[in-house]
């Protein structure tokens, strides 16, 4: 057997090429949560989410789920059926927890880089210029007018 060039096992690695499989869906998830999770990880690279981020994307996932099943409750409290009347206070309550999973379903999404905040680079956002003169500038130009 002819020996390998080194060169040749840093590319293709000592068996072969290797292909890297997507993480298969938790067993603690029911089905629609893992409809998420594989809608997610189908979307990125096939090596996206290393072992030590499933816990993140785990709770990802139920977050997913968990904010869809709130607003289908909110809508519900938006159309009360005859006879019931519009309870702000339990609305209230929905839309408060329905921002809080927002929020966190925000942070593990950048955290695991899926959002497009966590993945734009700053310095290359177009910086506009200022376009109002500052209070001073006007006063001068004011003056300038006022001569002429």
């Amino acid at each position: 057997m002819p020996r390998i060039s080194g060169a040749s096992l840093a590319i293709i690695g000592p068996s072969g090429v290797e292909t890297v499989r997507r993480p298969n869906a938790p067993n603690d998830l029911d089905d629609e949560e893992q409809r998420v999770w594989r809608d997610t990880v189908n979307s990125m690279a096939a090596d996206w989410f290393p072992g030590e981020t499933h816990g993140l994307l785990t709770q990802y996932c139920r977050l997913v789920i968990s904010a869809r099943r709130i607003s289908e409750l909110k809508k519900s409290l938006e159309k009360p059926r005859k006879g019931q009347k519009f309870d702000l206070l339990t609305y209230r309550r929905l839309a408060k927890d329905e921002a809080q999973i927002s929020q966190t379903m925000a942070v593990l999404a950048r955290n695991m880089r899926l959002s497009q905040a966590s993945t734009s680079r700053h310095e290359y956002v177009k910086k506009r210029p200022m376009t109002l003169k500052k209070p001073w500038d006007r006063v001068d130009e004011d003056a300038d007018d006022e001569e002429e």
